[in-house]
């Protein structure tokens, strides 16, 4: 396991809880949070629309 800080950098950039950033992405929050800590990987197509979100290549993800 990995934590992404990029993600919680990311998030505090731009001032949001985890619950904000969950919403934004529509995903739930355990989902958001466990991609956050590292213990969940989006799938290929997941992390693309994710990214599409997020303005960042999906491949960040990885």
């Amino acid at each position: 396991m990995q934590e992404r800080l990029w993600l919680k950098e990311y998030r505090r950039l731009h001032n949001l809880s985890q619950d904000q950033m969950a919403n934004i992405l529509d995903i739930p929050k355990s989902t958001y949070t466990s991609y956050e800590s590292g213990w969940r990987t989006p799938n290929v197509d997941k992390a693309k629309d994710l990214s599409l979100k997020m303005g960042v290549e999906w491949t960040i993800f990885f």
